[in-house]
Parts: C-alpha cells; sequence; structure tokens
C-alpha cells in the first residue's frame, strides 16, 4: 500500500517523476514499477543486449504485463556503410 500512496503523492505534486531501475527481467522490481507508470523507456546497447531479452519483453507487452514501451538504442557503432549522421545515407 505504500507504493500505491507514494505515486499518488507524487503525481499530485510533480509534472514529471523519472525512476530509475534495474534491467527488466533480472528483479522483479521493474515489473511492480512498471504498473505506475505511464511510459517505459527501455535502454538497450548494440552488441551487449541479448536479444531475447527483447523477445522476452515482447512477450510480456504482448501478454499485458507492461505497456507503453520505448526503446532507446545505445553505444552504435557507425561503419563506412550505413547512417553517418541524422542528415543523409551513403553507400
Amino acid at each position: 500500500g505504500k507504493l500505491e500512496y507514494l505515486f499518488e503523492y507524487v503525481r499530485e505534486h510533480y509534472d514529471y517523476v523519472i525512476i530509475d531501475s534495474p534491467p527488466l527481467g533480472i528483479v522483479a522490481d521493474p515489473l511492480i514499477l512498471a504498473n505506475y507508470s505511464d511510459l517505459n523507456i527501455l535502454i538497450v546497447r548494440e552488441k551487449y543486449t541479448l536479444k531475447e531479452s527483447l523477445f522476452e519483453l515482447e512477450q510480456m507487452h504482448n501478454e499485458g504485463k507492461i505497456k507503453d514501451v520505448v526503446m532507446v538504442i545505445n553505444d552504435v557503432r557507425l561503419d563506412k556503410k550505413g547512417y553517418k549522421n541524422a542528415y543523409y545515407y551513403k553507400k
């Protein structure tokens, strides 16, 4: 009951509340906190985050365990082929 009261309180007193939690799947905390959030931001790292973790997230989303998820891909390595910046594409 205290967690629910906390979220009621912060919603009344603040415009934005950002909660940093452990990675989803390691402990139950992020899944519990997701029930109180308006948006869940998943930070993934190229060549580090396992694809299986993303499939698990998709499954949780499809089962209704987590809602409103966006993903930020971090530490992207750019080579000579592909996007060099946000403005053009080079082959």
